[in-house]
């Protein structure tokens, strides 16, 4: 807070540390689909299988980023005399993003009867629209892959496994973006020269993961 500003709760106490929000969005539906086709083998278990699944989730019902401060301020100190309380708007950020489908495939080998390999791959549509996108939450085009083994050992399985995920450059051009800097003390209009989000985005990640099973 700066000097001579006070923040007052919804009950007119002053506020001397955080300054409460609320955040509200939308989550999606998810719809998955999946075919496997494997082969038995005498003592009940598998020699390996391989699976198709596609999955789609519903993120155009997130329209938007909703945050209200639980506050108001007003100027305050020597000086100062007969200054509005001023409270905060609804902080507004558009979204606007699209449903998502992912292709996925992948599959398993045993090879002896302690030791089973993975290996699959997957490509997705992204969710956010070029003129909203943001580093909140870069779903762009992506497209993966993954290997694994386990091992087992009595009753006991390790399994490893290991993946990379490529995303699609993004350059994003003043013009395109539909970011605006947000002003939560004023009604009006956000301006032309208050538009941000321009650039390149390039994202991309490994997964590197480790379990333990135990079979009683």
């Amino acid at each position: 807070t700066g000097e001579g500003i006070v923040f007052h709760d919804r009950n007119g106490n002053a506020l001397t540390g955080d300054i409460p929000v609320t955040f509200r969005m939308s989550l999606p539906m998810v719809g998955r689909f999946g075919v496997r086709y494997f082969q038995p083998l005498d003592d009940g278990t598998e020699l390996f299988d391989i699976e198709f699944d596609v999955v789609w989730e519903g993120w155009s019902i997130l329209e938007d980023y909703r945050i209200d401060v639980l506050a108001d301020m007003e100027l305050s100190g020597e000086g100062v005399s007969g200054a509005d309380t001023k409270d905060f708007k609804t902080i507004v950020v558009p979204k606007n993003y699209k449903d998502t489908f992912s292709y996925r495939l992948g599959g398993d080998l045993r090879l002896t009867e302690w030791l089973k390999v993975r290996a699959g791959g997957y490509f997705e549509t992204g969710a956010v629209p070029g003129a909203y996108t943001s580093v909140d939450f870069a779903s762009f085009d992506r497209w993966g892959g993954s290997l694994g083994l386990t091992l087992k050992y009595s009753a006991v399985e390790m399994s490893l496994a290991y993946s990379h995920i490529f995303q699609k450059m993004r350059e994003v051009s003043m013009d395109e973006s539909e970011i605006y800097v947000q002003f939560p003390l004023s009604p009006g209009q956000a301006l032309e020269q208050h538009k941000i989000g321009a650039g390149s985005y390039d994202a991309s990640w490994d997964i590197l993961s480790v379990s333990f099973t135990t079979y009683l």
